[in-house]
């Protein structure tokens, strides 16, 4: 995946990370860490960033009826034993 360093989500767009690991920014241009299995949402005229020290790669959605809450179950980091 190929993104300029910093642009404007135009419409709303979800980020699904299928292989890797990287960062992702919003607005605040706080780098927060992300990887394999996990998504990163932005709505319509918010600016962000994502990069990579090693490699990520992610499936890019944008559409006007994105809904984070309607496609993705939501959960919490456990330890399995």
């Amino acid at each position: 995946m190929i993104i300029p360093p910093r642009q404007e989500a135009t419409i709303p767009q979800l980020l699904l990370v299928v292989h890797g690991e990287g960062w992702v920014a919003g607005d605040n241009g706080l780098k927060i860490y992300i990887k394999q299995g996990e998504s990163a949402f932005w709505r319509a005229g918010e600016s962000f960033e994502v990069g990579s020290l090693t490699a990520m790669t992610g499936l890019l959605i944008e559409g006007l009826d994105i809904a984070p809450q309607k496609l993705l179950t939501s959960f919490s980091r456990t330890n399995v034993n």
